[in-house]
């Protein structure tokens, strides 16, 4: 008997230290990171909202549609970080619900992917159909297309680039701590960071003049971060993720999961 007490107490703490890796996922089921909406929410869930929206029109009489939920399920628990700027929704047209609610939005396939952007406007707004692709080519799309918009209530979200002194004094004298990302053109180095920090509470901007960067230190080779503390003290760093992680966490910044 007491063996079995130890070996139930060895597998509760095991359990136990196995459960606190998971992070930010261990309080949801799968299940809650996609919106089930039908014909009587959907126009109020997705018109006028103040994130996007990537909608997956389905019917779970087929074969290929109900194979591909898990896929869109798990896209939605890898970009749960995003959850501030996207909503991922489901809809069953199989459901006679929705019958005329997928004939209005001309779903001629399933699975269907349409991506709504912030404060879509619901007249003639059909979404935008972003094909049926594999998750990393959904999860690149999507990061295009919401780059593309601003988010108003999310202060810290604003690609328009740093692009005089006076910018770059006040942002350095905000109060806020900063991420200042060199990008020059065709790069997508500033828009990653941005959505990587969306938990953090942290300002991300972008700067893409060269001379401008290089008052704060940052080097467009070597050094294309700077880190800018609440009292306007930077640190130069390279694009590492981690190593950015770590410079914040010695300003007391942490993520908000």
């Amino acid at each position: 008997m007491l063996r079995l007490i130890t070996l139930a107490i060895l597998l509760a703490l095991s359990w136990a230290a196995e459960r606190k890796d998971w992070g930010p996922y261990v309080t949801r089921n799968a299940y809650n990171f996609v919106e089930v909406l039908n014909a009587t929410n959907f126009d109020d869930s997705i018109y006028g909202n103040l994130k996007a929206s990537l909608v997956q029109f389905t019917d779970s009489s087929y074969a290929s549609a109900r194979k591909y939920a898990p896929v869109f399920r798990d896209l939605a628990k890898r970009l749960w970080d995003w959850d501030s700027v996207l909503q991922f929704v489901t809809v069953d047209c199989f459901k006679e619900i929705n019958v005329a609610l997928c004939i209005r939005f001309q779903v001629r396939r399933v699975p269907t992917l349409r991506f709504f952007e912030a404060y879509a406007n619901r007249q003639e707004n059909v979404g935008k159909d972003i094909g049926p692709l594999a998750p990393d080519e959904v999860r690149e799309k999507l990061a295009d297309l919401i780059a593309k918009h601003k988010y108003l209530p999310i202060g810290h979200f604003n690609l328009d680039p740093i692009s005089n002194v006076m910018q770059l004094r006040t942002l350095l004298r905000s109060g806020q701590t900063t991420i200042l990302v060199y990008q020059p053109q065709q790069s997508k180095l500033g828009r990653n960071i941005m959505l990587e920090f969306l938990r953090w509470p942290v300002q991300v901007r972008i700067v893409s003049d060269p001379l401008l960067a290089a008052k704060v230190g940052i080097d467009p080779v070597y050094y294309k971060v700077a880190v800018i503390s609440r009292k306007g003290e930077v640190v130069n760093l390279n694009e590492n993720s981690k190593r950015l992680k770590a410079a914040l966490r010695k300003l007391n910044v942490k993520s908000e999961e």
